[in-house]
């Protein structure tokens, strides 16, 4: 279903945003921007880059953490690469990596992921953003924001818009953290 909002942004948005980023810690960012890079060199996932993802985004001890632990190397290698291939879309990166255990519900963890591999066009999904989105988010939206593949897509849109009103580039990776913040993470 299309957006009908005309503009997501209230009044009002980007200054509260922009706000919240400045707050946003770097020292939370080093495991994120370190797997990050070896994504980008790697071309795929090893399972240590599954593992710091995962912590990073504060899972304890899962039912499902064994399954993933015991996968061999090689199928966590190229699973996180089909995923990555170009030109794919969204709801088809997300479909990629449902083979993964942890991975096969989207949300949190293969956004994590997508995010991690390239934060300029993805976003990391967390039920903070949606506690807070009718504060910086048009009503006329009716979207279900908890489908990954529209999630990204609102968050591409938002910081299209942003870039626009505050003159400076925004990723959806930004614009994923203002919610957290403005959710009242940390």
């Amino acid at each position: 279903m299309p957006c009908l909002a005309n503009q997501l942004l209230l009044p009002g948005a980007p200054a509260a945003l922009t706000a919240s980023l400045a707050k946003y810690s770097t020292n939370y960012e080093q495991v994120f921007d370190e797997v990050h890079q070896r994504l980008q060199s790697n071309g795929h996932a090893t399972m240590i880059d599954l593992a710091g993802l995962i912590g990073w985004k504060h899972v304890q001890n899962a039912p499902w953490m064994h399954e993933l632990y015991v996968l061999p190397s090689g199928t966590v290698q190229a699973t996180t690469a089909t995923a990555f291939a170009p030109e794919l879309a969204d709801a088809q990166r997300v479909a990629a990596l449902g083979g993964l255990p942890g991975y096969r519900s989207g949300g949190a963890f293969t956004s994590v992921l997508l995010t991690a591999w390239d934060p300029s066009t993805f976003g990391v999904f967390d039920t903070l953003a949606n506690g807070v989105r009718s504060h910086v988010v048009d009503a006329g939206c009716g979207c279900n924001w908890d489908d990954l593949p529209t999630y990204f897509e609102h968050l591409r849109r938002l910081a299209l818009e942003l870039s626009g009103a505050t003159g400076t580039p925004w990723t959806p990776r930004q614009e994923d953290m203002t919610m957290f913040i403005l959710g009242g993470g940390k």
